[in-house]
């Protein structure tokens, strides 16, 4: 990917050099389009004249729409802030989280990372104290947690994908794993018991998944609730 000479994108890759921003924002895009792609290929199968064959995967096509949705939201969360500053902080703010893993794997294989974590750490410091943040504040402003970057990103576009808050699911762990609690306690997590594929009016199909709770103590099960899930698989003749 070419970054065109004098715009604000490069602007930004200087000052961050060598963790530029442009590199980060397109491989998160690269990301989502493969885990999108990905889906279509493992949802949609053969055509044969009027028929379609298409394979639904309850709990490994979440996952990859996760992705999709962590790895957008990453790159609109780094290219939508109209401040320089802000673009940056975000940038380095990743590359420390990356680094606090990347040495957390490194003790857990028991090796050493090519170079020593204070001299990363003095690296990303410097390069955020020259962008403008107060040496005081680095460690506040490069603070960083994906359940806070899809919320953000969601305001940024303005809301869509309905009222509910973007990055409401995001947390320790997986919607679909997620147990459910009630007043009778932990239930188990639903089970899909139903389902219908219809065609919507923008040529997109539409998946109904209806579910019920199955209580885990022998409490009465809750009522049926009714789970939307919609992927754009592009145009797809009938």
């Amino acid at each position: 990917m070419a970054v065109q000479q004098g715009s604000d994108l490069a602007d930004d890759d200087a000052k961050t050099n060598p963790y530029q921003v442009s590199h980060v924002a397109w491989q998160a895009l690269t990301v989502a389009s493969d885990h999108l792609n990905a889906l279509r290929r493992s949802l949609v199968g053969d055509q044969r004249g009027d028929h379609i064959t298409v394979t639904l995967h309850p709990y490994a096509q979440a996952t990859l729409l996760r992705g999709a949705f962590e790895n957008g939201a990453r790159a609109v969360w780094l290219l939508a802030p109209g401040k320089r500053l802000t673009r940056i902080t975000r940038r380095l703010a990743l590359q420390a989280d990356n680094n606090k893993h990347s040495d957390r794997m490194h003790e857990l294989l028991g090796t050493t990372p090519p170079r020593p974590t204070a001299e990363r750490a003095k690296q990303i410091r410097d390069l955020a104290v020259g962008a403008g943040i107060p040496p005081s504040d680095v460690k506040k402003e490069l603070a960083f947690g994906y359940t806070k970057m899809v919320q953000t990103a969601g305001r940024a576009l303005g809301g869509l994908g309905g009222s509910r808050p973007a990055g409401g699911e995001w947390g320790g762990t997986r919607p679909w794993e997620r147990p459910e609690r009630g007043r009778g306690g932990v239930h188990a997590p639903r089970p899909l018991v139903g389902q219908r594929l219809r065609r919507s009016s923008r040529r997109l199909w539409a998946l109904d998944l209806t579910s019920s709770s199955v209580p885990s103590r022998r409490r009465r099960p809750r009522a049926p609730r009714t789970l939307s899930f919609m992927a754009a698989l592009g145009r797809i003749d009938a």
